[in-house]
C-alpha cells in the first residue's frame, strides 16, 4: 500500500495506511482523493480521505484521553505537507491548544419509537402487501449494485468525501436492516458503532431505498433500525443548521437549489428525539491564522466536491434538470 501511495505522489511515505478500497478518484487525469483508514499508533483509527493538500479524518476509533494529545501531535508531525481536518468529532479535540474548532451543524439521535414504527409499516404493507424484513451483521446480497443504482437516481452527484461505497469496507461493528418485496431488494439502512460517547451507540452509515417504491420507505428504514438496536442511533449531522456563524447560515440558504440542507434537517428532526440533538465540531490546526474558518470550510467542500466546487455545482445543475425530465420509476 505504501508503494502505491508513494506511485500516486501524496506524500505519505511512513504512515501506517491500510488500504479499505482499489478506487483512486481522478480530476483532470490528476490523483484527488484516496481512501484509507489511517492507525496513529496510540489506539486511534481513522476513516481518511486524502487529497494533495488536504487530509480530511474522521476518528472510527478514538485514542484514549490519555492518548489524545500524543494522537494529535501524530498526525500533525506526519500530515505535516497537509492542511488537516478532523470531521465531525466533539469539542474535547481542541483543548489541548494545538486545534482549533467550529460547529457545523447539528446531529440528531434516534432512540427509536415502536408506535410510529408500526404506523410507517402499516403504510408499506397497504402499499406493497407482506414485507420480508432481515436484520443481519454485514450488507444484504445485491447491496452494492442497489447503491450505484440509487447514486444514477439521486439528485446530487456522489459526494466523494460520504458517499464512496468503500468506505463500508472499513472494519467496524455494524447492524443492517433490509426490506425486500417480492425477492427484490427495495432499501436498505447501515448503522455502526461509535466511537466518542457512550457504550452502545451508534451512528447512521447508510440509507439507501427505492423511492418511487414509497415516500415513507425511507423514514421506516431508520425507525426499524433503531428500534432493532433498542440503543441510541445518531442519523448525522444536518449541515448548517444550528449554532453556525451567519455568514455560513446564509453560505446555506443560497445553496439550497444545489443542496437539500432544509429538507435533510426537516426529515431527521421528525425521526429523532429533541432532548437528543447535540453540536458536532469541525476541527483544524489552529496555525492556520486568519480566516481559518472559512479555509477549513472551503477544503472540507473541495474535499467532498472531488477538487472543485464550482465543477460540482455545475454537475449538479445539469444533473437535476436531466432527472426532471424522466418519470420517477425508481
Amino acid at each position: 500500500m505504501r508503494h502505491v501511495l508513494r506511485e500516486t505522489g501524496l506524500g505519505l511515505t511512513g504512515i501506517d495506511l491500510s488500504s479499505i478500497g482499489s478506487k483512486l478518484f481522478s480530476w483532470n487525469r490528476s490523483p484527488v482523493l484516496r481512501y484509507c483508514a489511517v492507525h496513529d499508533g496510540v489506539g486511534g483509527v481513522y476513516q481518511a480521505a486524502i487529497a494533495p493538500s488536504v487530509a480530511l479524518l474522521k476518528p472510527t476509533v478514538a485514542p484514549p484521553l490519555i492518548h489524545r494529545a500524543a494522537a494529535q501531535h501524530w498526525l500533525r508531525t506526519h500530515f505535516s505537507d497537509k492542511r488537516v481536518l478532523l470531521f465531525p468529532v466533539g469539542a474535547c479535540w481542541s483543548r489541548h491548544g494545538i486545534w482549533e474548532s467550529m460547529p457545523v451543524g447539528i446531529e440528531d439521535r434516534c432512540r427509536g419509537n415502536p408506535a410510529y414504527e408500526a404506523h410507517l409499516r402499516a403504510r408499506l404493507v397497504r402499499r406493497l402487501g407482506p414485507l420480508n424484513v432481515s436484520k443481519t451483521s454485514s450488507l444484504p446480497p445485491g447491496a452494492a449494485s442497489f447503491f450505484r443504482q440509487w447514486l444514477r437516481r439521486h439528485p446530487l452527484p456522489a459526494m466523494q468525501g460520504q458517499l464512496a461505497w468503500s468506505a463500508l469496507d472499513i472494519p467496524r461493528e455494524r447492524v443492517c436492516v433490509a426490506l425486500h418485496h417480492r425477492s427484490e431488494l427495495h432499501g436498505f439502512a447501515v448503522a455502526a458503532r461509535m466511537w466518542d460517547t457512550h457504550a452502545g451507540s451508534y451512528e447512521l452509515e447508510a440509507l439507501v431505498h427505492n423511492r418511487g417504491v414509497s415516500p415513507v420507505l425511507g423514514a421506516w428504514l431508520v425507525q426499524r433500525l433503531a428500534v432493532e438496536l433498542s440503543q441510541p442511533l445518531a442519523l448525522g449531522l444536518s449541515p448548517l443548521t444550528g449554532p453556525v456563524p451567519a455568514w455560513l447560515r446564509w453560505g446555506g440558504h443560497l445553496g439550497e437549489p444545489l443542496y437539500p440542507f432544509a429538507s435533510l434537517a426537516s426529515f431527521k428532526e421528525k425521526q429523532a428525539a429533541a432532548n437528543e440533538r447535540r453540536v458536532r465540531f469541525l476541527v483544524y490546526p489552529a496555525v492556520a491564522g486568519p480566516g481559518a474558518n472559512a479555509c477549513a470550510i472551503r477544503d472540507l467542500l473541495c474535499v467532498f466536491a472531488g477538487g472543485s466546487i464550482s465543477r460540482f455545482a455545475l454537475r449538479s445543475l445539469v444533473r437535476r434538470l436531466a432527472l426532471s425530465r424522466e418519470p420517477a420509476t425508481t
